[in-house]
């Protein structure tokens, strides 16, 4: 009969030991050998592997061991990962991963390397290509409390969930609040994370995304509503009553009029609406005529009215780092494995 695998309480008593005597490194060391030897002992053995790796990266987080608790938080993400491919991320599981990246510094590039693996990880268990949408949700919500908004962003528009839909509309308006935004037209940051979803083709997120910016910019400043004109529209919804409420900012009612035109696309005379509201805004707005936003403004045609055959050079990340001068947000940090398509900001921040 093959032993018994080591349970992780005894495991970790000599590990907390070397902890509390202050040798972080040793302490390092025999987490790393201890988690190898249990995860030869089968699916035992990997629980209590991941419980000895999850309370010694969070002991050496805690002790700002940055290096270490992230290289052991990088240890249970693979050893979650050895339940193998399409076996979920168990609520618990993603609490632990969330706790650690919580831990980690912003600084340097410990906390990048601990997300990679993160969303990795989630994304094979979840068969989700961009990642465990709650994982994400959490790291963009980091970002948020940090004030890092352009990390926030892709991490939130990636997550596809309606509340981080709702927080992405917060984000952005802190963003465009900022005291050296005044001279531009505020409401680009709509347009920002309206086409952003678009190209995403998750409509529901953009109206999510826009009625949590809508409320927040018009109530901070009632003058973009100065002389409002409603539209009323045929609602998409029986149920619902579907207006237009346009501003002072072309970028804002280029967003506004963008996505309801997209939710009535397949209409006998969507195409022409279409082209005539785009010909309209880029002679309105300097932003719609930007390159990025015309090339973003010519993929959601593409996808949405069939108005010119889709690209076949690029990929969804390959467009999005181009628009608006995206690329690795904060210079390197890690973007979602299959992040959607979302308007940078060359010219726009």
């Amino acid at each position: 009969m093959p032993p018994q695998p080591a349970s992780a309480d005894k495991a970790l008593k000599p590990i907390r030991s070397l902890v509390a005597s202050g040798d972080l490194y040793s302490a390092h060391q025999r987490a790393r050998t201890t988690a190898a030897r249990l995860l030869k002992q089968g699916d035992a053995g990997r629980e209590a592997a991941v419980e000895v790796l999850f309370e010694s990266a969070k002991a050496m987080l805690e002790k700002e061991e940055w290096g270490s608790g992230a290289d052991l938080g990088c240890l249970l993400v693979e050893a979650l990962g050895a339940k193998g491919e399409g076996a979920g991320v168990e609520p618990e599981e993603r609490t632990r991963v969330n706790q650690l990246i919580g831990l980690t510094t912003p600084e340097g590039a410990w906390r990048k390397r601990l997300v990679d693996a993160a969303i990795s990880w989630s994304a094979k268990a979840s068969l989700i290509p961009s990642g465990d949408p709650d994982i994400l949700h959490y790291i963009g919500e980091l970002y948020t409390r940090e004030k890092s908004f352009d990390l926030a962003e892709p991490y939130l528009l990636s997550a596809g969930k309606r509340e981080s839909a709702r927080l992405l509309g917060e984000v952005f308006w802190e963003w465009a609040k900022a005291p050296e935004q005044e001279e531009q037209d505020i409401g680009r940051y709509g347009l920002r994370g309206v086409w952003s979803y678009l190209l995403s083709q998750n409509l529901l997120c953009a109206s999510v995304f826009l009625r949590s910016f809508f409320t927040h910019i018009t109530t901070a400043f009632p003058a973009l509503l100065a002389t409002p004109i409603t539209i009323p529209l045929s609602p998409v919804n029986a149920d619902e009553e579907d207006v237009v409420q346009l501003t002072t900012s072309p970028c804002l009612n280029f967003a506004q009029l963008g996505l309801k035109t997209v939710q009535r696309s397949g209409g006998p005379r969507s195409q022409e609406d279409w082209t005539a509201l785009v010909r309209h805004y880029e002679q309105e707005s300097a932003v719609a005529r930007l390159p990025s936003v015309r090339e973003a403004t010519a993929e959601i045609g593409a996808i949405y009215f069939d108005i010119r055959p889709r690209g076949q050079g690029g990929n969804m990340f390959d467009l999005m780092s181009s628009l608006f001068g995206g690329g690795a947000p904060g210079g390197g940090t890690q973007r979602p494995a299959a992040p959607p398509r979302r308007i940078g900001t060359e010219g726009l921040d």
